[in-house]
């Protein structure tokens, strides 16, 4: 863990407490609570080169807005994930323009997109982020990405054509190697892999029932993530194969032209993302901080004092102090 960083904010180190420590209880738990109000103030369509939308979710601050912050979220997920709500919730006093946006065909923007959406997909976080920037032409941005919106997130910041306006970012359990990320999910988690295939066969199969000139779909009964990707992703997405989408879309390989500031949160015991080889960030610009515990996108201790959500803190404080909003 990266103490400068977390003395530098304020923030007391990520403690998790017996028994529930364990990398799946930190994982699943957060995702599992009840959830809180999300509603947005207004909604946007953004219209694609393409001819498909994405939808997405504004909620203003109460007072003047100092800043947009724009959120990604994770596979299967969307505007309304718990992660997402929170930190709307956790941001806007401190006059933050939230936008939440929902990927390809992801939750209310079901219907709306012919295509589905994948880990490499950061030019349609671009046009919507240049969308978002003609609504508050006058305010900078950050964007979030979280698990696998990490991933755009951060292969989007190194990548050239970054709209300017846009002068930070935060990444959560970003899989930097989706090739490593994808391998891990099969050996050490099958069931969490089997999880998301599933949930992506099933959003995939009603897709092609809402538009059927799409085609037919054939997926084995054992159909892992990789298996997934191989048949559908990749094809439809102009790979070759899995493992051609999988390096061209990872964003180990354009970590090292990012220039702006930001801020990367993962735990050593992640059971969905390997963490053997960790790409080196420029720490002039990026605060890096790794806790030994805290599973994927997890972080969760019910008995700290500044609530039970550790990552919603460190990312509230982060944008108070580092870019003083």
């Amino acid at each position: 863990m990266s103490s400068h960083t977390l003395d530098r904010l304020g923030v007391t180190p990520f403690r998790s407490i017996w028994p529930l420590n364990s990398r799946w209880f930190q994982t699943i738990t957060p995702n599992m609570l009840p959830d809180i109000d999300d509603s947005p103030d207004q909604w946007h369509h953004f219209k694609l080169p393409d001819g498909d939308t994405i939808v997405v979710a504004e909620n203003r601050p109460e007072i003047e807005p100092k800043r947009i912050f724009v959120t990604v979220h994770g596979l299967t997920g969307d505007y309304r994930s718990n992660y997402n709500v929170r930190l709307c919730k956790k941001l806007k006093p401190l006059g933050v323009v939230l936008f939440r946006v929902n990927l390809r065909g992801a939750g209310p923007g079901f219907g709306h997109a012919r295509k589905t959406y994948n880990a490499g997909q950061s030019q349609d976080l671009r046009d919507v982020l240049r969308a978002i920037g003609k609504l508050y032409p006058k305010l900078p941005a950050t964007v979030m990405g979280i698990s696998m919106g990490a991933n755009i997130v951060l292969k989007m910041m190194g990548e050239a054509r970054l709209p300017r306006f846009v002068d930070s970012f935060v990444a959560v359990s970003p899989p930097f190697d989706l090739a490593s990320t994808s391998k891990k999910l099969q050996q050490r988690s099958p069931k969490v892999d089997r999880y998301f295939s599933k949930r992506l066969m099933k959003e995939t199969s009603k897709l092609h029932r809402k538009f059927p000139d799409l085609g037919p779909l054939d997926f084995p009964e054992s159909c892992t993530v990789f298996d997934f990707d191989e048949l559908y992703t990749a094809p439809r997405h102009g790979f070759k194969s899995a493992q051609d989408y999988y390096d061209r879309s990872s964003s180990l390989h354009f970590i090292p032209a990012i220039k702006a500031k930001g801020l990367v949160l993962l735990a050593k015991d992640d059971p969905v993302v390997n963490y053997g080889d960790l790409p080196k960030f420029d720490k002039r610009r990026v605060d890096f901080v790794c806790t030994p515990r805290g599973g994927h996108v997890g972080f969760f201790n019910p008995l700290s004092k500044n609530g039970p959500f550790w990552m919603d803190h460190l990312i509230s404080s982060w944008m108070k102090h580092r870019l003083k909003v």
